[in-house]
């Protein structure tokens, strides 16, 4: 299953996306996301092992804040645009779950879009306080969201509309974190693999391109921007 949650700038998309996520952890769960969450995940920050995944996402549940900066509506034939929505339509398919967020209906990837199976979208009132027909939930006001049904991109059905607790949900997460799209490599691995390496940055891309990645995941063109970031992170390391 693929969600989309869609709100403005502050409207507590990434507060929802926990609280899903906090729910799947108390029924024994793990989930994976790319943001840091305050119990136990997965955390991701690479396509790369995101992409390891594809052979067993049956029961998974993956979250994904901003996806947009990895697979931007206007960037469609970015490598990582493509990798990120191979990942998505696979996921649905190996019957694995998958809840992302945007700001607007239009900025994330067709692909993605399209294949979405509901869209959720929290009501947010400016300088709201309690208000008639609110529910109250664990004796705080529960903050509203609308789940719509998506029709292959053409129209959207209103199906029902459920709470969550706001408080409890920012509680669990760093609300100050911001987000810069997820890289297509392990960095984090590759600087382990490659910590001593001394020889040149051409000799660094050859391992990339013929050790790590022949089997022609990544573009050439990816794997030099890698080898050149990588080649310069090392040397500051042995500095």
């Amino acid at each position: 299953m693929i969600i989309g949650v869609l709100g403005d700038t502050g409207a507590c998309k990434t507060g929802l996306l926990t609280h899903f996520a906090h729910d799947f952890h108390l029924l024994g769960g793990v989930p994976y996301a790319n943001y840091h969450l305050l119990f136990p995940y997965t955390h991701i920050d690479a396509l790369e092992p995101l992409l390891k995944q594809k052979y067993d996402m049956h029961g998974k549940l993956f979250c994904l804040d901003e996806v947009w900066l990895t697979a931007d509506s206007r960037e469609h034939g970015r490598p990582s645009n493509k990798m990120m929505s191979a990942f998505i339509l696979q996921a649905r398919k190996k019957r694995g779950n998958v809840i992302y967020t945007e700001q607007d209906y239009m900025q994330v990837d067709a692909r993605i879009r399209k294949n979405t199976t509901y869209f959720i979208e929290p009501v947010v009132i400016a300088r709201r306080h309690y208000m008639p027909g609110d529910r109250m939930i664990e004796g705080k006001t529960g903050l509203p969201y609308i789940v719509r049904a998506n029709y292959f991109n053409k129209r959207m059905e209103y199906l029902f509309r459920n709470y969550f607790v706001v408080d409890k949900a920012i509680s669990l997460y760093d609300t100050y974190e911001t987000q810069g799209g997820l890289t297509i490599v392990d960095m984090p691995a590759l600087m382990t693999k490659y910590r001593g390496f001394q020889g040149s940055k051409e000799e660094l891309f050859s391992c990339l391109l013929n050790e790590d990645y022949k089997d022609g995941s990544v573009s050439k063109n990816e794997l030099k921007s890698t080898a050149t970031y990588l080649f310069f992170k090392l040397r500051k390391q042995q500095d």
